[in-house]
């Protein structure tokens, strides 16, 4: 499945996340904002990056700069947590998760994707 790179501000329910997908063997990494992680795209190159839509829109012109300086995120396959409606300029959206999310659910879906 490769690396998920999840941005989303809300570190309580993230942290969930990540312990209950790295138990289940998937590789996680996650920021809590959107201001400066292109260099991490370049370097991690994750698969999947998912983005929550809250978090994302406090720093949208940022994070169109970001996406545009990383040749769109190099392909990975991006999941939208929420309204999706003002990221139509991402490529690769490949899915979407409501709130309240399972995190003990998510590898399934991921597997999907």
């Amino acid at each position: 499945m490769g690396l998920i790179f999840w941005i989303d501000e809300n570190t309580f329910a993230t942290s969930l996340t990540q312990k209950a997908l790295e138990a289940q063997g998937l590789d996680f990494y996650t920021i809590a904002n959107a201001k400066d992680f292109a260099y991490l795209i370049e370097d991690l190159k994750p698969q999947t990056i998912v983005i929550e839509s809250k978090t994302v829109l406090k720093d949208l012109s940022v994070f169109k700069e970001q996406y545009e300086s990383t040749s769109h995120f190099f392909g990975a396959k991006i999941v939208v947590i929420g309204a999706r409606s003002e990221f139509d300029f991402l490529e690769n959206i490949v899915g979407t998760l409501e709130l309240p999310i399972n995190p003990f659910q998510l590898k399934e879906f991921f597997s999907k994707i």
